[in-house]
Order: C-alpha cells, then structure tokens, then sequence
C-alpha cells in the first residue's frame, strides 16, 4: 500500500513535466500576436507530425498503461480514488491540447481586397449576401 503512494506522484509529476514540455516544444509553431493571419512555415505540419504527435502518443501510451492498471487495482479493492486522480489527468492533457490548438490557428485570408468585409476575412466574394455588400 505504501508502494502505492509513492508511484501516484510520481506519475503525476511525469504527466505535468510532459505538459510542460509539450507546450514549450508545441510553442515553437504558434502564431506570433499580430501575426494571426498570416501563413505559417512550410514546416509547420512536419514538424507537428514528426515532433508532437510522438510526444503526445508516447504520453498516451504511459497513460492508458496506468489507466489498466488503475482499473485492476479498482477492481480488487472498491478504492476509486486513483480513477479520479486519472481522470484530473487526463483532463489537463486534453486541456493542453485545446490551448496549443487555440494558439496554433491561424486564420489565413487570401490577400484579394474583395475578400475582406470590415476586415474579417470571408471564404469567397461570392458567399456575400446582397445586403452584406457596400455599395459601389
């Protein structure tokens, strides 16, 4: 039972330490303040491919293994408490990842004048009602 104690922080700090790491790599993509509709590097996805996603499925995996071993443990003893403790987990890894998606985005506009309407940038000319247009 002690033994149990000691590996929960530890795995926790192993998961914020990933949270931490995973931000500060992911953070070399996002897009600068200011600079939200421009088009970002040719190396963007490359890099989210071949950096990220390994990063997050070598998390996934460490997780879903504590996650068995939870359930097991679960099962034996009625103590659901680990459960939870997984679950604030998880959360936050899912909370992460909705932030690096908010600050990864970039809203990319072509740069034709008749694309903007009061500078927000719309997908065609043509998806403009007539009512929307200013008139000429």
């Amino acid at each position: 039972m002690l033994i149990r104690f000691r590996r929960a922080p530890i795995w926790i700090l192993i998961n914020l330490a990933g949270i931490g790491v995973y931000l500060r790599l992911a953070s070399e993509i996002w897009a600068v303040p200011g600079e939200e509709g421009l088009p970002g590097g040719p190396g963007d996805p490359f890099y989210w491919f071949f950096v990220l996603l390994p990063f997050l499925f070598v998390y996934l995996t460490i997780n879903l293994i504590a996650l068995y071993a939870i359930i097991k443990r679960t099962r034996k003893t009625g103590n659901i408490s680990s459960l939870f403790t997984w679950i604030t987990v998880a959360v936050l890894w899912v909370a992460t990842n909705t932030y690096d998606n908010h600050r990864l985005f970039r809203n990319i506009c072509p740069v034709d004048r008749e694309y903007f309407v009061d500078g927000v940038c719309v997908s065609s000319p043509n998806t403009l009602g007539k009512s929307d247009r200013t008139p000429e």
